[in-house]
């Protein structure tokens, strides 16, 4: 899928408190899930197609039709799970009409899917953010 954004965890986890392990999982994971249900479902093929690579772009394209998107979610958690946490990681989808539908044509996802996501949780860390700050007193 042509675009890419990136999330530097590292300081996600200091400015939290957390583990890296802990905040990559999460982020990592919890963007995939919002971002494979938020892909328009028609045949299911789309939302079954979600793939997850270490290092570089996972190129393949999975036949799998994935009306609910578990399959792609269980994919792409097998595959996190067995991958260092230290790692670049990329969900990407492969069909050729996955960047048209993050591009707003789709009823169903009229703002995307990807970036959707992105900004959600975005919003929600820097909610976690500012509550931690307000608890411990931290600028």
């Amino acid at each position: 899928m042509a675009g890419s954004w990136s999330i530097p965890l590292d300081r996600v986890a200091q400015r939290l408190g957390m583990r890296l392990d802990v905040v990559a999982r999460r982020v990592t994971l919890g963007l995939a899930k919002d971002a494979i249900q938020k892909t328009p479902v028609d045949t299911g093929l789309c939302r079954g197609s979600w793939v997850h690579g270490v290092g570089r772009i996972n190129e393949t394209l999975p036949d799998t039709e994935d009306i609910a998107g578990d399959v792609s979610i269980t994919r792409i958690t097998a595959s996190y799970n067995t991958t260092p946490v230290a790692s670049v990681h990329y969900i990407s989808n492969n069909l050729p009409y996955a960047v048209a539908l993050e591009r707003h044509h789709s009823r169903q996802a009229p703002h995307g899917m990807v970036r959707v996501s992105i900004i959600e949780l975005l919003t929600e860390m820097d909610v976690l953010v500012g509550t931690v700050r307000r608890e411990y007193s931290l600028r």
